[in-house]
């Protein structure tokens, strides 16, 4: 079974984006963090794939980013934001993140998951 770990500090849209991977068929169990220390402790879970908000206050995706790389560069990264590609986004992306997703376009996201594993 797939685990995704999802950075994002809006639990309802941690539940839309679960409830639009389910609708595309996939089968997975998730988690949502939005603290570094409940980011580090899940990624020691082994998710096979992260999904992060690029804009968490307090702890963002460029921060969840430069952690994967360092301590788990296997594990794909796909950067999800409210806002068409931005400087973020671009960020991320420059940074080492595997795709980026607009939060409008969710029906991408599997397809993305799929990519990158």
């Amino acid at each position: 079974m797939l685990r995704v770990l999802m950075v994002e500090d809006q639990e309802a849209d941690a539940e839309l984006t679960a409830r639009s991977l389910r609708r595309s068929g996939l089968e997975f169990e998730w988690e949502r963090v939005e603290t570094e220390a409940a980011f580090r402790a899940a990624l020691a879970r082994g998710p096979d794939v992260v999904l992060s908000d690029g804009n968490v206050p307090g702890f963002g995706g460029l921060a969840a980013l430069a952690i994967v790389r360092a301590e788990a560069p296997q594990i794909p990264f796909i950067v999800l934001s409210g806002a068409p590609f931005d400087h973020r986004a671009q960020a991320a992306i420059a940074a080492g993140a595997a795709d980026f997703i607009c939060k409008a376009d969710l029906g991408a996201l599997a397809p993305a998951i799929a990519r990158v594993l």
